[in-house]
């Protein structure tokens, strides 16, 4: 398993009550839901929402590779690729396959964005990979060919 880092759900399990559509709204794109954030958004919700911790539906989106979310939500009008979570990581930082990280850069995520920790999206997961037991060498070989694309876009 991948760090702490890697684990967006523990950002959000401490919201309010009163923010529970919003937390529906990352729980939805967690879980692949589009049909269930097209009537969020149709019925007003923010794109750009972000949690207590700056965590918005795109970086879920991200980070749990659920593309068809990530296509919907950078087709919608207004949507900030590169927001940033209180950390200084975009979904460019959460996301961990090569699929997603096109899709956002051709979107205009940036690849220079640093981080509180002063690193880019490239720097944060080739430390991971350096840092982590990955046991999966599915998991090691798709890191693998997010850096290699992410070294790409970084030229």
């Amino acid at each position: 398993a991948l760090g702490g880092w890697r684990k967006p759900w523990q950002k959000f399990v401490a919201m309010t009550v009163e923010n529970s559509e919003e937390v529906n709204a990352v729980l939805l794109a967690t879980s692949g839901n589009v049909d269930g954030l097209k009537a969020w958004v149709c019925s007003g919700g923010d794109v750009n929402f972000q949690d207590c911790n700056g965590y918005s539906p795109l970086m879920a989106a991200a980070s749990y590779e659920k593309v068809p979310v990530l296509e919907y939500l950078l087709s919608c009008p207004g949507i900030n690729v590169n927001l940033v979570d209180s950390e200084g990581d975009s979904a460019v930082h959460y996301a961990t396959n090569g699929a997603c990280i096109r899709l956002l850069v051709e979107a205009g995520g940036d690849v220079s964005l640093k981080n509180s920790d002063d690193q880019t999206a490239l720097e944060k997961m080739k430390e991971e990979v350096e840092d982590e037991d990955l046991e999966d060498g599915q998991e090691k070989d798709k890191l693998t060919q997010a850096i290699e694309f992410l070294q790409t876009c970084a030229k």
